[in-house]
């Protein structure tokens, strides 16, 4: 119920009363007039002269009413607004009463804070011995003792030290120091998560070794690359183990080889020869033979596919890659041997490669006496460089021969063989060879 009860009835209602009224008046007025003689309708038209204009009257009543109604609203909406003002101000003045009065506190409190430190008793923390040695470290021989150490913890143990200890830490050097140790013998179980202390650190030199270590679990040189590329594979294989994160790199390794063509995949390739296995052999895992074979982009596919390219490049890369496996005989004797029968070889450095690659075999694809021994033999007779008496000589001919493995045979020895040995080669046409005559007039 509102404050005025007059102001319930609607403008409707209000017409309908000054109506009524005013047709009472004028009926009565027709009344008197009839009563005195006229007729009803000169009396009715008398009534409406005398009473004046009736729409002007009714107009009049109406402001009357109306007015009245809005002079009672306006009242209304004035105090309600002074209402509300009069809240805002007390709002206004309690909101500054209080703000006043914390202002006051905080000097107050930062007044007493002090001397409250003063009197309270001082706790003192527990001395961590891990982290003042790694604060103390002023060498890297100092770091290396103090990472063989934390290799006796456990693994989770040894990356909890580490990571407390890592930032207190200043010289770049002695931090890449102390990565060493949990990389050798095929690495710590927690290594990857070592690592990556190291891959994130702020100097670039700490993260270029952490890269170089990282080769071994991630078959990938981030060094160079972008960040995101190495998180985005840290993300992968953290806290899953070495051999998970073998996996998912050997088979990453294999797919980019699958994808690569020209130079990019001859970089991909000589990868191979900077990786250490002993993190997966160390725990059961053969990364190569994972390689070789796992799925449609495997290794032995790659190797089939470099060995049959006319490029020298690409083949020479080939015969190195196929000589890090264990591989078939149809590939050993197809491709890899096809590269010895080439007349003339197309290097020095294919000839090598392949031997490397057939000494992998269970079971040398080789005659004993043949053409290309004869030339494998005037090669350890002509060119002494390591290489050659290790892969040629040492490795494949001395293995076929079945030599005794300890002795390193020099130009010399593989001479005075011939000479004991040449009629071993019992057709003619091998022995009046260019070869053979070569190794004659020495």
């Amino acid at each position: 119920m509102g404050w005025f009860t007059r102001a319930e009835r609607s403008e409707a209602q209000i017409e309908a009363e000054i109506a009524d009224e005013l047709e009472f008046h004028l009926e009565q007025r027709t009344r008197e007039l009839v009563d005195a003689g006229m007729g009803a309708e000169e009396a009715r038209a008398e009534a409406e002269r005398r009473f004046g204009s009736v729409e002007r009257v009714r107009k009049d009543c109406r402001w009357v009413q109306l007015g009245e109604r809005i002079m009672l609203q306006r009242i209304q909406v004035a105090l309600n607004v002074v209402l509300v003002v009069a809240l805002g101000v007390l709002g206004l003045g309690y909101w500054q009463s209080n703000r006043v009065m914390r202002e006051q506190l905080q000097r107050l409190s930062a007044l007493l804070e002090p001397r409250a430190a003063a009197l309270a008793p001082q706790a003192t923390p527990a001395p961590n011995p891990i982290l003042e040695r790694f604060q103390a470290l002023k060498d890297a021989p100092a770091a290396v003792a103090l990472a063989n150490e934390l290799m006796a913890y456990s693994p989770q143990g040894a990356l909890d030290a580490l990571c407390d200890g890592w930032q207190s830490v200043r010289d770049p050097k002695l931090r890449i120091a102390l990565l060493d140790p949990f990389m050798t013998g095929g690495g710590n179980a927690s290594a990857i998560e070592i690592l990556d202390l190291g891959a994130t650190d702020p100097d670039a030199a700490v993260r270029e070794a952490a890269f170089r270590h990282l080769k071994s679990y991630a078959w990938q040189d981030f060094s160079g690359k972008p960040i995101s590329l190495y998180q985005e594979w840290y993300s992968r294989v953290r806290r899953n183990g070495v051999v998970n994160a073998l996996s998912v790199s050997v088979q990453a390794y294999g797919s980019r080889l699958g994808l690569l063509r020209g130079a990019d995949l001859l970089r991909e390739l000589q990868l191979l020869d900077e990786i250490d296995l002993a993190p997966g052999s160390l725990r059961g895992f053969d990364s190569l033979d994972t390689l070789w074979r796992a799925g449609p982009a495997c290794g032995r596919e790659c190797a089939k596919h470099l060995l049959a390219s006319d490029d020298p490049e690409l083949q020479l890369a080939g015969l190195r890659f196929a000589a890090h496996f264990r591989i078939e005989e149809d590939i050993a004797s197809l491709d890899v041997l096809g590269a010895l029968a080439t007349k003339p070889w197309r290097s020095t450095a294919h000839a090598i490669a392949a031997c490397r690659a057939l000494a992998a075999c269970d079971q040398l694809p080789l005659e004993w006496y043949s053409e290309c021994t004869l030339r494998l033999l005037r090669l350890c007779v002509e060119d002494g460089s390591p290489e050659v008496r290790r892969d040629v000589g040492k490795g494949l001919l001395a293995r076929l021969w079945q030599l005794p493995s300890g002795t390193e045979r020099g130009a010399a020895q593989w001479l005075a063989w011939w000479k004991e040995n040449r009629g071993q080669f019992r057709a003619d046409k091998l022995l009046e060879s260019e070869d053979a005559r070569w190794l004659d007039a020495r």
